[in-house]
């Protein structure tokens, strides 16, 4: 989509325009928190229906004919992509990064065609079919352990469509357990904070893996980057990284943008 001329914004990707009426038979509910609504400019036209976080938002959005596009970033109407948090908003935690993570995905993933499957991703034993079956088995294992209703899958449909199919379930399966306590991960108890924490990697460092692999660019927020970094490493023990199978860390100056410290963290080397 093009970028648009005064009084649009442009965000992941997406572009909102302030005010835009799309019209009534574009649009399904609606029904923003916080009040208010954002309609969003896509191909089809979609309106907002839930909302969390007056900066990074994520929404999930559908056509009248019930087609679910989400999540996707957008602003609230008005509001310029530069503000500065407001007092009141509540920090960045594994379920709102999960979100943001998963908009990112979805950006890049919805560009890959049926040619891409067997591009080679900075995984030495992934291509881009072989990265698929990666990530959707670790979304199903992270939503399943949050209970998540997960459609069977079907490797003929797109790579967007396989991965939002699970991914969305198993982050609504998240926000509906929370947070507290611990869950089961085979024989081990681990904090579910950890647990949720880990969809945060899985999202942003496979999109970059795909964005690499198909001529793309991945650009998280400063703030979001940050916290999967910290995630990543709270995770990637050197035990951890034996084990899991990550490469030794990447050296890159400290001065470096937090997403691509992330990035050499996981063992790749930015680009």
């Amino acid at each position: 989509m093009a970028p648009g001329g005064a009084g649009t914004s442009e965000v992941a990707g997406v572009l909102v325009r302030p005010g835009l009426d799309v019209g009534a038979d574009a649009v399904a509910d609606v029904g923003v928190e916080p009040p208010g609504s954002v309609v969003i400019a896509t191909e089809p036209p979609v309106v907002l229906t839930h909302a969390a976080r007056p900066r990074h938002m994520t929404a999930v959005a559908t056509t009248r004919s019930g087609m679910t596009i989400s999540p996707t970033i957008v602003v609230l109407l008005g509001m310029p992509t530069d503000m500065p948090p407001a007092a009141d908003t509540p920090p960045i935690d594994e379920l709102s990064s999960a979100e943001a993570t998963l908009a990112e995905l979805r950006r890049v993933v919805q560009a890959i065609a049926a040619g891409d499957l067997g591009s080679q991703t900075p995984c030495r034993e992934f291509d881009v079919a072989a990265l698929t079956d990666h990530l959707m088995n670790s979304i199903t294992t992270i939503g399943g352990i949050a209970e998540a209703d997960l459609p069977l899958r079907n490797r003929d449909d797109s790579v967007e469509r396989q991965i939002i199919l699970a991914a969305r379930p198993a982050v609504d399966a998240w926000r509906t357990r929370g947070l507290d306590g611990t869950v089961q991960l085979g024989s081990n108890e681990v904090p579910a904070k950890v647990m949720a924490g880990v969809l945060s990697l899985e999202f942003l460092v496979h999109a970059w893996d795909y964005a690499q692999a198909t001529g793309q660019r991945v650009q998280p927020s400063e703030e979001v980057a940050g916290f999967v970094f910290g995630v990543a490493r709270q995770i990637i023990t050197p035990q951890g990284r034996t084990d899991v199978g990550f490469d030794d860390p990447v050296d890159v100056p400290d001065s470096a943008p937090v997403f691509d410290r992330l990035i050499a963290f996981t063992g790749r080397a930015p680009r």
